[in-house]
């Protein structure tokens, strides 16, 4: 059984895309799989996890699917990133219409939202560097020691949703289809790290996205790639 606690939410009272990802990744392969959704995920409930061959498991809340979790068959495909200096990077935060005075569709969200205390919450509001297509925001994980994998999914997702969310513009908003990711070194907790992604295409409601954990040496970390549904801004999500 696995449920996700309450604490990380996306929308309100449904699941955060990224941390539910990282905990189903933990049935296959913790640092290297992919999540396709199906519904929105559903908060402090008993999902169960099914073995439907291949090394995929399938999700679900009683006849309900709500996903399924496969180990990456190879590794991810993605451009390297490379830090931004600190001017450049507050400026690009400084530009996200995540942060507080902005509206939201999901404000009180686990990574981004801009109404939740940030004590309990990631506070990752990336916005578009300037004379480029990256968008980047900083992140300095709390963990005295190393970041558990599950963390890092959820460090990842808003970041990287964060160029789709600019390509439907105002009045839409865009939900996670699926999320992959590959974790390729040990990520230590008390250091500033840089997450930049990037738009990739558009295919009508679709919209594919990728990016990464960068280190201050400009060692990509860990890479995402994924999928985002576009929906319409006001459209109430529930699990």
């Amino acid at each position: 059984m696995i449920s996700i606690d309450p604490r990380f939410n996306g929308p309100t009272d449904c699941g955060h895309g990224g941390v539910s990802a990282g905990r189903f990744a933990e049935l296959v392969n913790p640092l290297a799989a992919s999540v396709r959704f199906a519904a929105p995920i559903p908060l402090a409930t008993e999902l169960v996890p099914t073995a439907a061959g291949g090394g995929t498991v399938r999700i679900s809340n009683g006849d309900r699917p709500i996903a399924a979790v496969s180990p990456l068959s190879e590794p991810l495909d993605i451009a390297p990133f490379s830090p931004a200096d600190d001017e450049a990077i507050a400026a690009a935060e400084g530009r996200s219409t995540f942060r507080v005075g902005h509206d939201h569709p999901y404000p009180l969200c686990f990574s981004c939202g801009n109404a939740r205390n940030t004590t309990t919450a990631l506070g990752l509001y990336a916005g578009p560097l300037a004379a480029s297509a990256e968008f980047a925001v900083r992140w300095t994980p709390d963990e005295a020691d190393e970041v558990p994998p599950w963390l890092v999914w959820g460090a990842l997702d808003c970041p990287t949703a964060a160029p789709a969310f600019a390509a439907v513009g105002e009045g839409s908003a865009a939900l996670t289809g699926t999320l992959a990711v590959e974790i390729r070194d040990c990520i230590p907790g008390g250091v500033e790290h840089q997450i930049h992604s990037r738009l990739v295409d558009v295919d009508g409601r679709k919209l594919r996205t990728e990016g990464a954990l960068v280190a201050p040496d400009g060692t990509n970390l860990a890479v995402v790639a994924a999928t985002w549904v576009t929906v319409p801004a006001d459209m109430v999500v529930t699990a």
